[in-house]
């Protein structure tokens, strides 16, 4: 199996998650969306990337060092992904988003740690007041009230 095709598997198994969790949360329809429906178009879409992955990993069956560099990228994404869904109701918001943009800003190829970390507290700190702003609660934990 080559790494394009590993990488669609992981993405479409990723997307079927994402997917029956949406329907859990009861998705509504157009005219009156329910708190699922955003992550049910999310998880399409990104079963629709799968395939599209996949059908292009069939057809260049043969994968170089950078494929398979981008396939870890792709399953370190999807790691990085699940921690934070499984770290953020215990931390809270600003620090769970805090690590998990660091790490993606790493596994894309940002080489400091501390530009990755600068750029990350900026983005957590404007998405955090603007939830403020906004007045939408964001997810508590035990280091953010």
């Amino acid at each position: 199996m080559t790494g394009t095709l590993a990488s669609a598997l992981i993405l479409a198994a990723f997307a079927v998650a994402v997917g029956a969790g949406a329907v859990a949360l009861d998705p509504g329809s157009l005219r009156a969306p329910g708190p699922g429906l955003y992550p049910l178009l999310l998880a399409l879409m990104l079963g629709a990337l799968a395939v599209a992955l996949g059908v292009r990993g069939v057809l260049q069956p043969r994968a170089g060092p950078a494929a398979v560099g981008r396939s870890r990228q792709v399953g370190a994404t999807v790691v990085a992904l699940g921690a934070y869904g499984a770290v953020l109701p215990v931390l809270g918001f600003p620090p769970a988003t805090l690590a998990l943009l660091v790490l993606l800003f790493r596994i894309g190829g940002l080489r400091s740690w501390w530009r990755a970390a600068g750029i990350a507290f900026v983005a957590t700190a404007a998405a955090a007041v603007l939830a403020r702003v906004l007045d939408v609660p964001l997810p508590a934990g035990a280091l953010w009230p």
